[in-house]
C-alpha cells in the first residue's frame, strides 16, 4: 500500500515538474476561460457592457437588467415601473464610472442613468420633445468623462454635455453638407487619448472618426489613408489606447485599424491561414499583462494579437472543451485591476480568463488536435524530447513540445 502511494505520490511530482519546467509550450497562448452565466445569477446572457469601479465590484450591462459582482454574487437592477429611483431601462448599452464614484448607464431606449452607490438609487434622465437643454435621444451607445471633469454623451442623435449643477444638457450639432440626409452623428464611441484629445467614431460610412475639439464645440472629420490611398470604409465602433500609446479602432465590417492619431492607419483583417483576425466584424478591444490586443469579434470568437509579430492567436467555441469560449460572440473585452480579462458575449453571459489560473500550461481532450483522452495514466521522455502520453481509454499520445 505505502509502496502504491510512494508511485502515486512520484508520478504527480514529475508532472508538475515537467508543467514548471515547460510554462511556454510551443509559444502558444494557453487560455482556459471560466464561465458565469443565469446559474450563478446573471440577469441575462447578452452581455453589453463592463467595468470595475473603485471598489472593485465588477458591473455588467445585459439586454435585460444591470448587474453587480461582488466575486461571489450578483445583485441585479431592473426598472421597476412607476419607481423613478429605479433603473430607467433594463437593455444596458454603456457603463462609466464618474470621478466621484457614480455609475452612469445608457440604455437602448430609456435614455441616461446616475447610479449613486451610497444611496443605492437612480436618477434618470430622457429626451423630452421641444426642450431644447434635455438629452437629445434616448439610445445611449457612449459615456466618457474626460481630463477636465466633463460628462460627454453619446448617442444615435449626436453628442451631449452634461451641467452637473443645472442637470441639463448642452448638444452639439455635426457639420453637414447641404442636401445630407443625415441630421445628426450616430455616435457609437467617445474616447479621450492620453494627449486629452477626444475622438468620436461613428457606425455610420458618412461620419467614421472625428476629433472633437471641447473649447470651441467643433467637429473635424478624419480622412484617412492606408498605404497613400484614401481610407473609403470606415464605420467605427470603438477606439482604445494601449501602452505603448498605440491608438486601436474597431470596426464593423473592416477589421482592426491602427492609427497614428493623424491620418495613417494600418488594417488588420481576416485573411487565409490562422495568425490573421478572425472576423472583420469587430466589437470590442483590451490590453492584457502581456502587451498583447485583445480582439473580440462577432461570431469569430476572440483573436488576441501580438503587436511585435503582428500574429493573431484566435480561440473560438469548442463543445467538448469546457475550459474554451462558450460563444463566438464578444462583444465586450474589459482587464480588471487584477490583470484578469473578463469577456461579454452575444449569448453565453461572462467568459473569464483568470491570469493566476492559467500559470500552467494544461492540456486536455477537445474536438481538435488534442489529447486522446483526460486520463493520463504515464509520461515518457524520447531521445528527440519528445513526450509520449499513455492515457486511460484515449490510446497512447506523442506530444511535441515545441508545436505544443
Amino acid at each position: 500500500m505505502k509502496r502504491n502511494l510512494f508511485r502515486a505520490f512520484y508520478f504527480f511530482s514529475c508532472v508538475l515538474l515537467f508543467l514548471i519546467a515547460t510554462p511556454a509550450l510551443g509559444q502558444k497562448l494557453n487560455l482556459k476561460f471560466k464561465q458565469i452565466s443565469i446559474t450563478e445569477g446573471l440577469s441575462q446572457t447578452n452581455v453589453t457592457s463592463i467595468l470595475q469601479d473603485k471598489r472593485g465590484f465588477m458591473w455588467f450591462g445585459t439586454r435585460d437588467g444591470l448587474n453587480r459582482f461582488d466575486g461571489y454574487s450578483f445583485k441585479v437592477y431592473k426598472n421597476i415601473a412607476g419607481d423613478l429611483t429605479s433603473l430607467s431601462f433594463n437593455f444596458v448599452e454603456a457603463l462609466h464610472e464618474d470621478l466621484d464614484g457614480n455609475i452612469w448607464i445608457g440604455t437602448r431606449g430609456g435614455g441616461l442613468n446616475k447610479f449613486d452607490p451610497v444611496k443605492e438609487v437612480f436618477y434618470q434622465f430622457k429626451h423630452v420633445d421641444k426642450t431644447k437643454k434635455s438629452l437629445s435621444c434616448d439610445v445611449i451607445r457612449a459615456i466618457k468623462q474626460d481630463s477636465k471633469g466633463n460628462l460627454w454623451i453619446g448617442g444615435e442623435l449626436g453628442l451631449d454635455l452634461y451641467n452637473p449643477k443645472t442637470n441639463d444638457f448642452t448638444h452639439f450639432t455635426y457639420p453637414r453638407k447641404a442636401g445630407s440626409k443625415i441630421t445628426e452623428i450616430n455616435v457609437a464611441g467617445i474616447f479621450e487619448d492620453s494627449n486629452h484629445k477626444l475622438w468620436i467614431t461613428s457606425s455610420d460610412t458618412e461620419d467614421g472618426l472625428n476629433l472633437f475639439d471641447s473649447t470651441n464645440g467643433k467637429f473635424t472629420r478624419i480622412h484617412g489613408k492606408i498605404n497613400g490611398k484614401e481610407l473609403t470604409e470606415n464605420r467605427f465602433w470603438k477606439m482604445f489606447e494601449d501602452s505603448k500609446k498605440r491608438l486601436w479602432i474597431a470596426s464593423r465590417f473592416t477589421g482592426l485599424y491602427q492609427f497614428d492619431g493623424k491620418s495613417n492607419f494600418t488594417n488588420y483583417k481576416k485573411e487565409a491561414g490562422s495568425n490573421s483576425l478572425a472576423n472583420d466584424n469587430v466589437m470590442s478591444i483590451a490590453e492584457d499583462t502581456q502587451g498583447n490586443i485583445w480582439v473580440g469579434t462577432e461570431n469569430g470568437g476572440l483573436s488576441v494579437l501580438n503587436p511585435q509579430t503582428r500574429n493573431f492567436s484566435n480561440f473560438n467555441q469548442d463543445q467538448v472543451d469546457r475550459n474554451s469560449l462558450n460563444n463566438n460572440s464578444i462583444h465586450a473585452v474589459y482587464k480588471d485591476r487584477s490583470g484578469n480579462m473578463w469577456l461579454g458575449t452575444y449569448a453565453g453571459g461572462i467568459n473569464l480568463y483568470n491570469q493566476n489560473a492559467n500559470k500552467f500550461a494544461h492540456y486536455r481532450h477537445n474536438s481538435g488536435n488534442s489529447l486522446s483522452n483526460n486520463q493520463v495514466l504515464d509520461l515518457f521522455e524520447d531521445s528527440g524530447k519528445n513526450l509520449w502520453v499513455g492515457t486511460d481509454g484515449g490510446g497512447l499520445d506523442l506530444f511535441n513540445r515545441e508545436k505544443g
